[in-house]
């Protein structure tokens, strides 16, 4: 689980920049510059998910071989919206180097 884009995760939550859960994103009033997503998600929270990616014109990051909730230690954590632009941004950039997170297109 070495990895930049697990360290930059970290970073979010021990900086508070971070919402975890459908509800809690649809109802967050500011920008939101990433949204993760968890493969193992039902089919309603991956669809609200593109909904919310659409809605705040954020990327939105498939998470496969992991858990979001081992990442992040919440339990039942299946979606994340990142709120800090440079660590959304730091994501981003990594990805190419990891086959665990994929970028999908809404």
């Amino acid at each position: 689980m070495d990895s930049k884009i697990i360290s930059y995760m970290g970073f979010s939550v021990k900086a508070r920049k971070y919402i975890v859960g459908a509800s809690l994103i649809s109802a967050y009033r500011k920008k939101i510059h990433l949204i993760m997503l968890c493969a193992s998600a039902s089919d309603n929270t991956k669809k609200d998910a593109h909904t919310l990616a659409t809605r705040f014109g954020a990327p939105l990051v498939l998470i496969s071989n992991i858990l979001l909730e081992d990442i992040i230690y919440k339990s039942n954590a299946k979606i994340m919206a990142l709120t800090d632009f440079n660590l959304a941004k730091s994501i981003l950039q990594n990805i190419s180097d990891n086959e665990n997170f994929k970028v999908i297109e809404v």
